[in-house]
This record gives structure tokens, C-alpha cells and sequence, in this order.
């Protein structure tokens, strides 16, 4: 059977309620990150493209947020961690964005921390209900551009690729590795297989109303599961033989596994991620 009738069956399944997505479809949705495995070619595509949104406590850095590298001087990320980053400034902690970590006990042989000097959350972010969760962050000074330093892939259509539930994804970041170790990071980037469901599934398989602009997501394997500084983490699929951007965690579920993942649609975005390229004062 071909890659396109298995996108097409699967979603009739969820369309007329068989067995296994009418009943068990919420009792299946442990969405889990927790257990990645390292990743071994940090400059390796979609990895060079991520940098971690760190701040200093005490001695050691703490990576509460990822970002994704759109040009030499913006980074994409969520609209909480904007949020996030604003309080971080008023306690006078300072935020950087550091391209090429991989390690964040050590410097990295192509790591480069940058100043993050400016920052917007979407318009219609709401912080309550999480509706466009996505925002962008001005660095202090460009980005240099290497084998391990690399702006991000955009998401490209593929006549080949099943949207409805595809299963060509995974998510990477610094999240926490371990249940006992919930509140701290991953010292290093680890990467888990994802299912990122589309918009007719994801309506589907929730019980409640979306928020604006996001999808649900799960683990593969369902072991893994998101939790504390996870927020923002790429979500790459594969398009076209190559893995493109195609969302950021808008919400982890370690806390409360009955309620499924959530994964901003960045594809929504492109027109006012542009905007602000051009104009970073009007949009």
C-alpha cells in the first residue's frame, strides 16, 4: 500500500470511530519527550538551526526555552517564552541565544552566545487559553553562519507526505532527561520520534476546542514525554527528503498526562514572521 492510501485509511479510522481511535483514541495520547536519545551530529540539519534561550543561575546556565534560527538576527520561538524572557529581564537576569550548544556544562568548539535585544509575542497571543503561541526575538548582534550554525529549513508542500498523521517528525531540546530530575535540563540536545496529528485529526481527538494556530502531537514511542523546559522545542518533519521546520511545543504534558501535547503550526505564521523581517516596529 502506498504512503498516500496509509495517510487515507488512517484518517477514515479517526473519521468513523473504529475501535482504535473512537475508544482508546484519548487513553493513547501520552504525548512524552522524557528519554530522548543524545544527538550525535549536532551540525547535522534541523539541529544546527536550534538555540538555546539560556540564562545564568548561580554558576551554571539554565536553558528554559528553545529557539530556531530564522535569519542572522531573529529567532522564532513560543509567545511563553517571549513572556518568559520579559519577566527574566524585569528580575534582571539577562537572556542570551546560544547558537551551536550542544553541551550546556561546557562551550562548545562552534557555540556563539549572542545578547537577545529585543522580542515580540504574536498580536493575538492570549497567555491563558495559549492562542498564537509564537514569537520572535531580535539578537544583539547577527549570528555567523558555519556547519553548525544554520538558519532553519521552511516547511514545503509534498504530494508524498501524509498531514493528516505523519509520522516522519520528531522534536529536540533540552528538556528534562528523567522523571527524578523533572525541574532540571538535559545537559545535552536529545531528540525523541513524534506524531504530529493535522488539524481534522487533532479536532478529533481532543474533547475540547484547540487553541488558535495549534496541533496535537505524540510520542512515538510513549515513554517519552514532554515536561519542564521543553517550551519552544523544534518539531521537524520530513518534506521532500529533507526535515523542515513544522512547529514548536506550545504545551507539555509530564504534569498531566490525560491532557495531549500541543504544537504551534509555524506553517500559519509565515506571513507575519515576514512582516516583521521587513519591518520589526510595524507588524
Amino acid at each position: 500500500m502506498s504512503s498516500a492510501a496509509n495517510c487515507v485509511l488512517l484518517a477514515s479510522l479517526c473519521m468513523f470511530g473504529t475501535a482504535a481511535f473512537s475508544l482508546n483514541a484519548r487513553a493513547a495520547l501520552r504525548p512524552r519527550i522524557l528519554g530522548g536519545l543524545e544527538v550525535s551530529n549536532r551540525c547535522k540539519a534541523p539541529y544546527n538551526s536550534i538555540v538555546a534561550l539560556e540564562f545564568m543561575s548561580g554558576a551554571s546556565p539554565v536553558a528554559f526555552c528553545s529557539g530556531h534560527i530564522l535569519n542572522t538576527r531573529i529567532v522564532v520561538t513560543t509567545a511563553y517564552c517571549v513572556e518568559n524572557l520579559r519577566m527574566l529581564g524585569q528580575a534582571g537576569l539577562p537572556v542570551f541565544a546560544v547558537a551551536g550548544e550542544r553541551d550546556l556544562m561546557g562551550t562548545d568548539s562552534e557555540e556563539q552566545k549572542i545578547p537577545v535585544a529585543n522580542y515580540k509575542a504574536h498580536p493575538l497571543y492570549n497567555d491563558t487559553t495559549l492562542d498564537n503561541n509564537i514569537g520572535l526575538l531580535q539578537l544583539a548582534i547577527p549570528v555567523t553562519f558555519g556547519a553548525c550554525v544554520q538558519p532553519y529549513s521552511k516547511y514545503e508542500e509534498d504530494p508524498n507526505a501524509c498531514t493528516d498523521i505523519d509520522k516522519s517528525c520528531f522534536m529536540v531540546g533540552w528538556g528534562a532527561y528523567t522523571e527524578s530530575s523533572a525541574y532540571l535540563n538535559s545537559a545535552r540536545l536529545r531528540a525523541a520520534d513524534m506524531v504530529v496529528y493535522g488539524d481534522f485529526v487533532s479536532r478529533i481527538l481532543t474533547s475540547s476546542q484547540l487553541p488558535a494556530g495549534t496541533l496535537v502531537v505524540e510520542g512515538a514511542n510513549i515513554k517519552n514525554k514532554a515536561c519542564i523546559f521543553d517550551w519552544g522545542d523544534l518539531i521537524a518533519c520530513k518534506r521532500n527528503n529533507k526535515y523542515v521546520l513544522r512547529g514548536l511545543l506550545s504545551r507539555y504534558n509530564c504534569m498531566t498526562p490525560d491532557v495531549p501535547m500541543l504544537m504551534t503550526d509555524v506553517t500559519l505564521y509565515d506571513l507575519w514572521m515576514t512582516r516583521c523581517v521587513q519591518d520589526w516596529t510595524s507588524c
